[in-house]
């Protein structure tokens, strides 16, 4: 998790903003902040899913025992 953060932080500074004008100092801070919250939203929304994923596949691996005596395994041979 520590690398993925920090990868999409070197991401996040990475960006540069250009303008062709001088924007007001207002709409700078105003853009900046829209960023930044969809920067923060984005990071939040790839950190459940990675939960969600994990959460998934806990609970997959839980109908499998250690000794493998709570399924019956059965190889069918296919044939076209």
């Amino acid at each position: 998790m520590d690398n993925i953060l920090s990868d999409s932080l070197i991401e996040f500074h990475s960006n540069q903003y250009l303008s062709a004008t001088v924007t007001p100092k207002q709409l700078f801070e105003l853009q900046a902040e829209s960023s930044f919250q969809q920067f923060i939203i984005s990071k939040i929304n790839d950190l459940l899913f990675i939960m969600q994923f994990i959460r998934d596949t806990t609970q997959a691996n839980n109908f499998f025992s250690g000794i493998f005596t709570n399924y019956y395994f059965e190889c069918v041979e296919y044939k076209s």
